[in-house]
């Protein structure tokens, strides 16, 4: 009865090693959906290729959303331009923390088209001034680029 319980431990265990976790699928997706675009636009020398995709954001990089009550869920919308020769994509993005959460339409972004980066915060639990990140990255050079949204929550 032992043998038998600890060989059905065992085979849980190797089917569930066997899962793939988020980061396999994020992976999985990059390779399959964007490998015929994304391109380093960077040459074994270090000079860029003439037909690139160029991020430029429009606006500003940070927002000060004041003073808000503890609790509260504030959003704001960055807004994100190709101004390149090439379809740029957002192959991933990351928050430092996980009450900021980032979300945006998967996909290419065809030279001189917009599109946004929507940031969720809730201070829900935070006090005092809060100064969050969050990065993009897509296949332009620089790869990363960071937003911030400050302010302060009180109660």
């Amino acid at each position: 009865m032992v043998r038998v319980l600890l060989y059905i431990f065992a085979v849980s265990c190797f089917i569930s090693c066997q899962q793939k976790t988020t980061s396999d699928k994020k992976t999985e997706k990059f390779d399959e959906a964007t490998h015929a675009i994304v391109n380093n636009p960077l040459s074994a020398n270090g000079r860029k290729k003439d037909n690139q995709a160029r991020l430029e954001v429009v606006g500003s990089k940070a927002h000060d959303f004041g003073e808000i009550m503890a609790g509260t869920i504030i959003s704001h919308r960055f807004v994100i331009k190709n101004v390149g020769d090439r379809e740029m994509v957002i192959i991933d993005e990351d928050a430092s923390c996980g009450c900021t959460v980032p979300s945006y339409k998967e996909g290419p972004i065809l030279p001189g088209d917009t599109t946004s980066i929507l940031v969720k915060y809730d201070s829900k639990g935070k006090k005092g001034s809060q100064d969050k990140k969050v990065s993009i990255f897509t296949n332009t050079v620089p790869n990363e680029t960071v937003f911030t949204i400050r302010g302060t929550v009180i109660n």
